[in-house]
């Protein structure tokens, strides 16, 4: 969780110089314009990278997901939301 932290700040520090240099470097209403484009751009990047690690999807779970699932109870691997064994709901991912 430490490390999450770690580049979690480290991403929000460099985001925060960039958007400090396109300020002062181009005039006013250009880097404004350009600030607010990459205040939009940057997270749907960041987002799209992480979930790619994780093997997620951007817009949610549409389609197919290849997460699979295993209870906690009687670790049975499934991909559905409820255990069909045993009806428990509290799994972990694999």
């Amino acid at each position: 969780m430490e490390k999450i932290k770690q580049q979690y700040f480290i991403f929000l520090g460099c985001f925060l110089v960039l958007q400090l240099a396109v300020q002062f470097i181009l005039p006013y209403p250009l880097g404004l314009g350009v600030a607010i484009g990459i205040m939009v751009i940057v997270p749907f990047i960041s987002r799209k990278i992480f979930l790619n690690k994780i093997g997620g999807s951007v817009f949610g779970s549409f389609g197919n997901t290849k997460m699979k699932m295993v209870c906690i109870t009687c670790n049975l691997t499934t991909n559905k939301r409820e255990c069909p064994r045993c009806g428990g709901k509290a799994f972990k991912t694999q």
